[in-house]
């Protein structure tokens, strides 16, 4: 991120602050790497020298993209919805205009599943 002032030139590199409204939703790291978990309403707001911005965020699938070992899982967080580490299969998301809908599909002898679906939403306010 390039910091600029009020007329777009760029200025010295500082620290920026962020800062969840509700780490249950969503986290943030000093870095500014926002982390999701289920579905609700949270501000990220990032500022620098007493400036800020805000914004929201969305559901969060996180995937593995194969290989020969399936991760160790680390704490489970707030409103975290599912995990799993010991199936192998394929997550498919279906795109709708206004929802969407998700379901694993696990490789044959597996027997895990999970699935669901949930409508998008806009800004906050609209």
């Amino acid at each position: 991120m390039v910091a600029k002032d009020a007329g777009g030139s760029a200025v010295a590199a500082r620290a920026a602050t962020w800062v969840s409204s509700d780490t249950t939703v969503v986290r943030v790291n000093p870095r500014g790497v926002a982390t999701a978990w289920a579905p609700g309403r949270a501000t990220v707001t990032a500022g620098v020298d007493g400036h800020s911005v805000a914004a929201t965020g969305i559901r969060e699938f996180t995937v593995g993209t194969g290989g020969s070992a399936l991760d160790e899982l680390g704490a489970i967080g707030a409103n975290s919805e599912v995990r799993n580490n010991s199936a192998r299969g394929v997550l498919k998301l279906t795109l709708w205009p206004s929802s969407y809908e998700w379901t694993f599909v696990p490789d044959p002898g597996q027997t895990f599943s999970d699935s669901g679906a949930a409508a998008c939403h806009g800004p906050p306010g609209r």
